[in-house]
C-alpha cells in the first residue's frame, strides 16, 4: 500500500492493457476514465506498456485523452502520442529476419512480420489474422516479405504443434541467442495454437518503462 506522501510524488503511471486496464470485453470502465482525468488534473502522466501494436493502443489513448508516449510491442517501440514521433525503436536485424523466414519454409508453421502500424503476411500465411492474439492490429497481405524485412519490430510464428514451435525455437536459439529475445507460449484465445515471438535483444516492457522515464526526465525514487 502506497503512503499518502508517496502518492503525492507520483509523476507517471504505466499500465498494461490486456488483463490489466481493459475489462474482459476489451473496454475501459467509467471509474478508470474518471481516475485518469483526476490524475491529469494533478499533473500525473498516464501511459501504456503493451504487447499490442502502437496503432492498436492509440484508440485507448484517445479515449482517455492521454498525451504521453506509448510503449508498444513489449518495448520494441516507444512513440509519442498524438504526434507519432519515434522516441525508441528496435528492429530485428535483417539477416535474422531472413533466416527465420527460411527456417519457416521447412515446417508447417505460419509466420508474420510486425511493424509499428500493421502486421504483414503472405498468401501462404493467410491464416495469420485468424490465429494471432494481437488484438486491434491491422493485418495486410503482401505478395512477398522482401520489402518488409528492414523495419520489422517483431517476428511471430504460429503453429498448432508444440513440437514444431519448440523445434524452431531451439534451431534459432544457438546462432541468434546473443542478438534476439524469444517468447514461446500457448494462445489463450485459440486452443491448440502455439506462438514464438522474436525481438531484438534489449527490448522489454521493463526496459521500455526505463527509457520512457528517462525521456520524460522523471527522477526515480526507491
Amino acid at each position: 500500500m502506497l503512503s499518502k506522501e508517496t502518492l503525492k510524488e507520483l509523476r507517471l503511471i504505466i499500465f498494461d492493457l490486456d488483463g490489466t486496464l481493459l475489462k474482459s470485453d476489451g473496454t475501459i470502465g467509467g471509474d478508470t476514465k474518471r481516475l485518469v482525468k483526476k490524475l491529469k488534473e494533478k499533473g500525473v502522466q498516464f501511459s501504456f506498456a503493451t504487447g499490442r501494436l502502437h496503432t492498436a493502443a492509440m484508440k485507448y489513448a484517445e479515449l482517455l485523452d492521454i498525451n504521453t508516449p506509448l510503449i508498444s510491442l513489449d518495448g520494441c517501440l516507444i512513440k509519442s502520442h498524438p504526434e507519432g514521433s519515434i522516441i525508441f525503436e528496435s528492429f530485428v536485424p535483417v539477416k535474422y529476419v531472413s533466416q527465420v523466414l527460411r527456417y519457416s519454409e521447412n515446417y508447417s508453421v505460419y509466420v508474420a512480420l510486425c511493424h509499428d502500424d500493421a502486421i504483414f503476411y503472405t498468401e501462404r500465411n493467410s491464416f495469420i489474422p485468424e490465429i494471432m492474439d494481437k488484438h486491434g492490429a491491422m493485418y495486410k497481405e503482401v505478395d512477398s516479405y522482401n520489402d518488409y524485412i528492414h523495419e520489422t519490430l517483431e517476428v511471430v510464428l504460429a503453429a498448432n504443434s508444440f513440437t514444431i514451435i519448440n523445434n524452431i525455437r531451439e534451431a534459432i536459439s544457438f546462432p541468434f541467442l546473443s542478438r534476439v529475445n524469444t517468447s514461446f507460449f500457448q494462445s489463450h484465445s485459440h486452443p491448440g495454437i502455439y506462438y514464438l515471438e522474436i525481438r531484438k535483444k534489449g527490448s522489454s516492457k521493463g526496459k521500455g518503462m526505463e527509457r520512457l522515464i528517462k525521456h520524460l526526465t522523471i527522477q526515480k525514487k526507491n
